[in-house]
């Protein structure tokens, strides 16, 4: 359900499963893959979440292993993921998605929380639309109506108890104030402009154009530092923008020309066109006060997470002089890199955290749930602990997860 997948969590849950199910009659039949009190989660559910579990499965064995073929079945089986067998891994995953599932149902009801009719109308669009074909990926895998109907809910329901904990006036007492000021440590407004030190095609530049880019970047520099206050100093950065994306336009079309003439020579015929491309800065917008400015986020990492599989914006250089504590704003400065030069500058990012703007409802509840979805996991593993799941062993090895159709396997039978 959530992304966070705890490895104590599938432990636990696979062991205690387990040990409920042994020696427990939970019934002949596999209507019901599991059992909670007085609660019976259906086979289709169980389903759903274990074929869920083999595309996580999948994922990270691809991760592992780049060329590994994730259609192959008998190479999958013999793959190891995070210290167990790939089957293991994809079984144990299902049993806490399962656990998840009803937990939140519990947790739901025990708080009193509704849906509004807003979200229950969505939950029955949405199924209606899956099975007004009859013979969809959901049938023909044993998941009813009523089942997606349940998994899609329950999504809502997790969303309305996290909510309930720390919405606006929650359990938790989560104050917007404190949102805010999380907000701006891990956040940093920057401008800048680049220019690369590579050509088009991604090789080095040779030493004389490497030093008309040097220049360049030194003369935009004092253009800007030459500026009187924010205001002005910031549109001299979308005109210093302006003014190297036409050269970068001028050159590719040096290149173009010379491409063309060889052809010509060559007695090829070469059709000339033109091409509008946009920088990942954005497009120049003169009427948009924060034109090519650029929110960064600060790296959050675990004791897994390895250096190479980080992924900074817009470069590690960049980033570690946007968040260092002696970089001081409305200061220009240059950052250069291996592949390309910065003229840049840092920004007072309070200046925009307004309702219009950065610190809009929404902006606030996707970082609400950035900065609390761990914590709200926290709680969900210990919710899920609390309960006596029962196994129906029988349901559970009814269903195998590499049986699953999908369209793909359909359109090859």
């Amino acid at each position: 359900m959530f992304k966070k997948f705890k490895k104590c969590l599938t432990a636990f849950m696979a062991a205690a499963i387990a040990a409920s199910a042994v020696g427990c009659n939970v019934g002949e039949e596999t209507k019901y893959a599991m059992y909670e009190g007085d609660f019976n989660l259906k086979s289709g559910i169980y389903i759903y979440y274990q074929n869920d579990a083999l595309s996580s499965a999948k994922s990270l064995a691809s991760q592992q292993n780049e060329s590994l073929n994730t259609d192959d079945t008998e190479a999958l089986k013999k793959t190891i993921i995070e210290n167990k067998n790939f089957l293991t891994w994809v079984n144990d995953k299902t049993l806490a998605s399962c656990g998840e599932h009803i937990a939140v149902i519990r947790k739901f009801d025990e708080l009193e929380l509704s849906l509004s009719d807003e979200d229950t109308k969505a939950v029955k669009s949405y199924v209606d639309s899956i099975f007004e074909e009859e013979d969809n990926e959901y049938t023909q895998n044993g998941i009813s109506k009523d089942s997606l109907k349940e998994i899609l809910t329950n999504t809502y329901k997790a969303t309305a108890i996290f909510e309930a904990y720390y919405g606006q006036d929650g359990i938790e007492n989560v104050q917007e104030s404190d949102l805010k000021e999380d907000y701006i440590k891990s956040h940093a407004r920057v401008k800048y402009v680049k220019l690369d030190l590579l050509d088009s095609e991604g090789n080095a530049l040779d030493d004389a154009s490497k030093k008309e880019i040097k220049d360049m970047a030194n003369d935009y520099l004092k253009q800007i530092k030459d500026t009187s206050g924010e205001k002005e100093m910031l549109e001299k950065f979308n005109d210093v923008k302006e003014d190297y994306d036409t050269y970068t336009e001028q050159k590719s079309a040096e290149a173009e020309a010379e491409t063309a003439t060889t052809a010509v020579q060559e007695q090829t015929t070469t059709t000339t066109t033109t091409t509008v491309t946009e920088t990942e800065e954005g497009t120049t917008t003169t009427t948009d006060p924060y034109a090519n400015e650029n929110i960064i986020e600060k790296v959050t990492t675990d004791e897994n997470t390895k250096e190479e599989d980080i992924t900074y914006s817009p470069t590690k250089e960049v980033y570690d002089w946007a968040f260092n504590s002696s970089t001081k704003n409305d200061t220009p400065e240059i950052i250069e890199t291996e592949d390309a030069i910065y003229v840049a500058v840092k920004l007072d990012i309070k200046e925009r955290l307004t309702d219009d703007d950065l610190w809009s409802e929404s902006i606030i509840d996707r970082f609400r749930w950035a900065e609390y979805s761990d914590d709200f996991q926290d709680k969900l593993d210990e919710w899920v602990k609390e309960l006596n799941l029962l196994l129906n062993k029988k349901a559970a090895d009814r269903y195998d997860p590499f049986a699953y159709k999908t369209a793909q396997t359909n359109s090859a039978n």
